[in-house]
């Protein structure tokens, strides 16, 4: 005779794997469909989160124009998300980005050693201690561009689509459950099963970086 009905399992949930929402949804099935757990599973996946963005696979490229100068300011804190400046522009009459060259903070401070400090349209700039230093100290108000290696936020709303909500998808899901399994439902097992398959997600991300870092691309860039 056979075996008859079986149980589905409590990790074979599947929907496009492309938004916060649907990430959500994917952590509350496994956990059998527990309604009153919503806000645990959103504060759970954004812990979650927040633990893989140290990881090298978290990051990716990305462009930032944040940055404006102010007349005789010739120091700016990087946005805290930016792990590497990889160029920068400012932008000039409105309308033309000029690129800035790359020197060391050394060369900086040695060419910027009088007072006052000359003031005029940037050509240099360094990166020290998470801040950017332009020289000459900016004259005027211009927009800054910085290409740059920038870790992925955390999803700002359920419909949003990111890293984490696809390539990270099962990380962060399985990574997710074993947390809640354990500390709130105190179900050894299903956390046992779930933190199995959050390491296997692991090393499949930080051999998947190990490649693409060997071939010049950026993690997350995929």
């Amino acid at each position: 005779e056979g075996a008859g009905p079986q149980a589905p399992s409590p990790f074979s949930f599947s929907l496009p794997m492309s938004t916060y929402t649907q990430l959500q949804d994917a952590i509350k099935a496994d956990l059998r469909n527990r309604s009153d757990l919503a806000s645990v599973i959103t504060n759970e996946a954004e812990q979650r989160i927040a633990f893989f963005q140290g990881e090298p696979f978290s990051a990716q490229e990305a462009t930032d124009t944040s940055i404006n100068t102010v007349a005789g300011t010739a120091t700016y804190t990087l946005p805290t998300t930016i792990r590497e400046v990889t160029g920068a522009w400012y932008l000039y009459g409105g309308n033309t980005w000029l690129p800035l060259n790359k020197v060391s903070i050394e060369l900086i401070n040695t060419l910027d050693n009088i007072s006052p400090a000359v003031q005029s349209p940037p050509t240099d700039y360094a990166i020290y201690a998470g801040l950017l230093r332009l020289y000459p100290v900016p004259s005027g108000a211009w927009n800054v561009k910085l290409n740059c290696i920038q870790i992925v936020a955390i999803p700002a709303t359920g419909a949003t689509s990111n890293f984490w909500t696809t390539d990270a998808f099962a990380l962060i899901r399985h990574a997710s459950v074993a947390i809640i399994a354990s500390q709130y439902l105190h179900d050894p097992e299903l956390a046992s099963r779930a933190l199995a398959m959050e390491q296997r997600e692991h090393q499949r991300l930080l051999m998947r970086e190990i490649q693409l870092s060997a071939t010049g691309r950026v993690a997350s860039h995929w």
